[in-house]
């Protein structure tokens, strides 16, 4: 196991990206496990069930839970891609994606939709059962954009894309 203490410095951006993408990872593992939690089916909001809230209130906390799911996702398979081309692992040259713009379109809109039905799919907002199974497909979408993503930067580039996924762990995390 490498620890940071024996890192040359021009492994620093390998290091740092693998801490960030495992930062990215915990914060959709913490989302994923209060969608779970029983104890938590009522939302919790400053340590007290709030029995009485808004429908609107329980949307803003919906699409927190869901978005710190989707930014875990990205940040840390990107962040995995791009250590893996800093590396020398897989080749530093940017992949080109057919029509990319409508690959992330696509992505974007099925987020949207999966990321909805986890929480309205034919259930009340306390009946999770059905949900899990779009958060799961919302977890794995966001795992494969995260690829896409990262795939189309080319390794001299791969600095600044670490830098970038780092902002959007610290993002994810709430």
């Amino acid at each position: 196991m490498v620890s940071a203490l024996s890192v040359e410095i021009t492994g620093l951006p390998e290091l740092v990206g693998a801490y960030n993408g495992f930062g990215g990872l915990a914060a959709a593992l913490e989302g994923i496990g209060l969608y779970l939690d029983p104890y938590a089916k009522d939302f919790v909001r400053g340590g007290e069930v709030v029995a009485e809230q808004t429908s609107s209130m329980l949307w803003v906390q919906a699409i927190a839970l869901v978005l710190s799911i989707i930014i875990g996702m990205i940040t840390f398979t990107g962040s995995m891609v791009a250590v893996l081309k800093l590396h020398g692992t897989i080749s530093s040259k940017p992949r080109v994606i057919p029509q990319r713009p409508l690959v992330s379109l696509f992505f974007f809109i099925a987020l949207i939709v999966f990321g909805t039905l986890s929480f309205t799919g034919g259930q009340d907002w306390n009946d999770r059962g059905l949900g899990i199974a779009f958060i799961i497909i919302v977890a794995l979408l966001s795992s494969l954009y995260g690829i896409v993503a990262v795939m189309a930067i080319g390794g001299g580039d791969m600095p600044v894309s670490i830098s970038f996924l780092n902002s959007l762990s610290g993002l994810s995390t709430r």
